[in-house]
């Protein structure tokens, strides 16, 4: 994913990608990136957006604090005995771990130590989501065989880059061995 789209994501949902406040980098060299295409851009940022909603939720109904999970083991650090009730009165906010493309479908990778099965289901409606939607531009699409890779392209990206990889090819061959003359 550009860096644009992928800064977007992290700026508004910072809540769930914590870490980056805590480096001098902004989401270069792997504190996190976005390893997919653009064209999954607004699937990542719906489940983003629909997490985010189920965390105001949950706070709102169950009378819950929000707080990050560095924040609930400071918070308990100190005390002796923990029972059911000391963690009930927190709603630990789930991070993502990692966000990328395997198999032709999106895979958001998430730490959640409330095992909401809501928050499952969002994850899971994502990457179904994804196996019809072009991972380049966002349109319909199918996962594709792309010499032993599997991809999620629409046609038009698929025969797009499929000409990208064989002009790469074809220069490389031409640095190496030089221009073929043709008699």
């Amino acid at each position: 994913m550009n860096k644009d789209l992928e800064r977007k994501i992290f700026e508004n949902f910072p809540e769930l990608f914590p870490r980056l406040k805590k480096t001098a980098h902004y989401a270069y060299g792997g504190v996190y990136s976005i390893s997919v295409g653009d064209g999954w851009y607004a699937i990542i940022h719906n489940a983003c957006s629909l997490i985010k909603n189920r965390l105001e939720n949950k706070s709102e109904m169950e009378g819950a604090t929000l707080i990050s999970i560095e924040d609930f083991y400071n918070e308990i650090e100190g005390m002796d005995d923990i029972d059911e009730s000391d963690r009930i009165k927190y709603y630990i906010i789930p991070e993502f771990s990692e966000i990328k493309e395997k198999y032709g479908e999106l895979r958001l990778y998430i730490s959640d130590p409330n095992n909401d099965d809501y928050i499952d289901g969002i994850l899971d409606m994502a990457t179904k989501i994804s196996t019809v939607t072009c991972e380049c531009c966002g349109r319909p699409s199918k996962r594709r065989n792309d010499a032993g890779w599997i991809v999620n392209q629409c046609k038009v990206c698929f025969f797009k880059e499929k000409r990208r990889k064989a002009r790469r090819i074809d220069m490389q061959t031409t640095l190496n061995y030089g221009a073929v003359d043709e008699d």
